[in-house]
């Protein structure tokens, strides 16, 4: 028991030296997949808003600015993504 905990505290200390923590690539899928599902997500937000842009909810529905805030939201996605 000792032996492992030594080895997972030696491969830590020696991750961490190289500059990179044994976790980050498990954290770096995980940040992809929730991009992957933001941008599934701003998809069907996108189709809907169309869709109600061909037939209004109430009058103050804008749908080019709602288009407008979802472009910038997956900019705001790519620039992260860098």
């Amino acid at each position: 028991m000792i032996e492992r905990v030594a080895q997972a505290i030696y491969a830590k200390n020696a991750a961490a030296a190289a500059g990179r923590l044994p976790w980050a690539k498990a954290q770096d899928a995980m940040k992809e997949s929730l991009r992957d599902l933001a941008r599934a997500a701003l998809g069907e937000m996108r189709e809907g808003i169309k869709d109600l842009g061909r037939n209004p909810p109430c009058p103050y529905f804008w749908p080019d600015h709602s288009i407008t805030v979802l472009a910038r939201l997956d900019e705001a996605l790519n620039e992260e993504a860098k």
